[in-house]
Formats: structure tokens, C-alpha cells, sequence
């Protein structure tokens, strides 16, 4: 089995080799990973700047773009064909509910999703180290499962802790966030921001944000196509 690895923290981010090892047992993993920290960027891309892509002396590639660049630039360089899976993480942080609109862990996998292939990203909580061997056991467990999945199916899973209560499939949560603009003076006197925050859950039940919080591992499958239904069938002619 052919494994794409990537991730949005980069060539120094906790795990990173651990995880790959693990994979390694499944399959041929090739990593291409951003060559800085890349939290939060969304499905950013390269459009307006070049994309360099060196090789490090570990094997691994290294890209000057986002993760969804670290994907394409794999799928059109390194494949003759197509990898069977992609991964992305793990990450530092879950990606929950309306944060998998902002994570670019999430949209690692979710380009390679869009390229028809199968992807999981794996991320966990903030209390816990994704070196852990019990967090990657976890997440090589679904990541085995995710491999019988039809192809294009992508998954986001968050993992709380090194012991949790279980796996559970879940919806994504639709809470907004509650943002705090903090505001601060650095050393030499000038203005900065610092966002703070928390997603609301009022009226949630089983989502993943709150079996997350509820210490549980939550596996959402995500959708390439984010139509709202509901909504289409109330639209007036125009």
C-alpha cells in the first residue's frame, strides 16, 4: 500500500516520525510536509508565489507552500499512478466542528480527498503528546479501517487523550466560535492582536466537538460537496 503523509506543522512537529514509523508497518509511507509551521491556513495554495520542494537528508520532502500544496506537488511528481491513502497529521490540537474550515491538517487530507483518494486526518488534544505510542495506536487503528473506505472519502478524527472512552462516529459540530480579540504592546510599544476563543455547542448533542469534550474520539466523514440542502429547496427563482 502506497501512504501519502503530510501535515501543517512541519518538519519539526511532535510525532511526525513516530507516526510515520507506524505507518510504515501498513505500507510504503513518502512524507512531503511544509518546511515551516502552517496551523490555520485553511485550503491555502500557492497561486501568486513559485513552490520550491527540496528533499531532506531524512527522506522526507520538504515544500515552501501550504499542505494542500505539499499534496498536489506529490501527486504530480512522485506518483506514476496514485498513492492509496493520504494522511495528514498528527496534529497538535483538535480540528472540531467549524475548525476544520480554518485547519490546514484538515485540508491536507481533504486535497487528497479531491483528487478521488482516500485521506484521514488525525489530530489530538492540546493535554496530550502525538508521540504518544497509545495516540498513534489509535490513530493507525481507524487509519486501517479508513483503507476499506471507497476511494475519496475523507475522515477527521480527534483524539482527546491517551485513554478515552472510545471511538464514536460523529456529525461535525455547527457552533460558531465565541472570539476573543485580545490586544497587547510588545517590547517596543506597538499594538498586537492575539484571538482567543471557544466553539459554542448550545444545543449540540453527539457532535464531534461534544464527544470530544466528553473525552471521547470522534471519527466525522467529511463531504467535498458543502451544499445546503435545505436551503437549495427554498430558494426562490431568480
Amino acid at each position: 500500500m502506497e501512504i501519502l503523509l503530510t501535515n501543517d506543522d512541519g518538519p519539526h512537529a511532535e510525532g511526525l516520525r513516530e507516526f510515520a514509523a507506524a505507518l510504515g508497518e501498513l505500507g510504503n509511507v513518502t512524507i512531503v510536509i511544509p518546511e515551516v509551521h502552517r496551523s490555520g491556513v485553511g485550503h491555502s495554495m500557492c497561486i501568486t508565489d513559485v513552490l520550491r520542494v527540496a528533499r531532506a537528508d531524512d527522506g522526507s520532502y520538504r515544500a515552501s507552500g501550504f499542505p494542500a500544496d505539499c499534496v498536489k506537488y506529490a501527486l504530480n511528481r512522485l506518483y506514476d499512478g496514485r498513492p492509496d491513502l493520504v494522511v495528514s497529521g498528527i496534529n497538535s490540537g483538535e480540528n472540531t466542528g467549524v475548525s476544520v474550515f480554518y485547519s490546514g491538517t484538515v485540508a491536507g487530507a481533504r486535497e487528497g480527498a479531491l483528487n478521488g483518494i482516500t485521506s484521514v486526518a488525525v489530530s489530538t488534544g492540546t493535554s496530550c503528546s502525538p508521540a504518544s505510542e497509545k495516540i498513534i495506536a489509535i490513530a493507525i487503528g481507524i487509519v486501517k479501517k479508513a483503507a476499506d473506505l471507497p476511494a475519496g472519502s475523507l475522515l477527521n478524527v480527534n483524539i482527546p487523550s491517551e485513554e478515552p472512552k472510545g471511538v464514536r462516529a460523529a456529525p461535525q459540530g455547527r457552533g460558531r466560535f465565541e472570539e476573543e480579540l485580545l490586544e497587547s504592546k510588545d517590547p517596543r510599544g506597538g499594538t498586537y492582536f492575539w484571538f482567543d476563543g471557544s466553539q459554542n455547542t448550545d444545543g449540540e448533542h453527539d457532535t464531534d466537538v461534544v464527544l470530544f469534550d466528553q473525552g471521547y474520539v470522534s471519527v466525522t466523514p467529511l463531504s467535498r460537496d458543502e451544499t445546503d440542502r435545505e436551503l437549495l429547496g427554498r430558494l426562490p427563482d431568480f
